[in-house]
């Protein structure tokens, strides 16, 4: 019968470079404190940003369309998400320490999830309802369809953002330690 054996090889490294000693497998470019995670929550609050911008000068003489303001509302939430996340992980990067906590690790992943879930069946309803209006001319007229299509646009742009932000971190739930 034979037993298995680990055994470490020595890995050469080539002339005139160096090892890399710090790498972790919590290194993960796009998780809180790197730089990748900081250009990803810019680009969030940029999008969200303009969504926001966009709804918020767009005027009518009517109340505005409800699917609208629940746009609105998750851009705002997610505006101000990806605001604090990106000056934790300016100060992270000011500092150089990186941000390896499990529990915040679970926490980032689970607000990232829920609140791309929740962006994107808010860009959906509000994508339907902008096709609908502009296939009724006499509505799209009053309701300024041009505007409400480019803060639609802009809110899915920061949704598949948000889900690359969410996708990295959620891959690297697994190499956690159990908090017991």
């Amino acid at each position: 019968m034979s037993s298995a054996a680990v055994r470490p090889i020595e890995v050469e490294v080539p002339v005139g470079q160096q090892p890399h000693a710090n790498v972790r497998m919590n290194d993960v470019p796009g998780k809180p404190g790197t730089p990748f995670g900081l250009a990803l929550r810019c680009g969030q609050s940029l999008c969200t940003g303009v969504t926001l911008a966009v709804l918020a000068t767009t005027t009518t003489d009517s109340t505005p369309l409800p699917y609208f303001c629940f746009v609105a509302a998750v851009a705002g939430l997610l505006c101000m998400w990806s605001s604090a996340l990106a000056i934790l992980d300016l100060y992270a990067l000011l500092v150089k320490r990186r941000l390896r906590r499990p529990l915040l690790d679970r926490f980032f992943a689970t607000v990232d999830g829920v609140i791309a879930v929740t962006l994107f069946v808010a860009a959906c309803m509000s994508a339907g309802l902008s096709r609908f209006i502009v296939t009724n001319p006499e509505l799209c007229e009053t309701n300024h369809c041009a505007r409400y299509m480019i803060s639609i646009v802009f809110a899915f742009l920061a949704c598949f953002v948000l889900s690359a932000s969410f996708f990295l971190n959620f891959s690297s739930l697994g190499a956690l330690p159990h908090l017991d």
